[in-house]
């Protein structure tokens, strides 16, 4: 999931990335992806969108 993650959120600029902390229950309602790295049936998108949601994320370090 991270090589995934990074790859739609790395900052295009400088090349570099962060790593954020988020609850169980977020992972597993936003972001859990099955073998074929496709999203779960069961995962949402948050309401702000997925990007707008991890940016207090990253600027924070975590939604946790």
């Amino acid at each position: 999931m991270f090589s995934k993650l990074s790859s739609v959120f790395k900052d295009k600029s400088d090349g570099d990335f962060k790593i954020v902390m988020m609850s169980r229950d977020d992972c597993l309602a936003y972001w859990a992806k099955g073998e074929d790295g496709q999203f779960l049936p069961t995962v949402e998108t948050p309401p702000e969108g997925r990007k707008e949601w991890m940016r207090p994320a990253a600027r924070e370090g975590g939604h946790c």
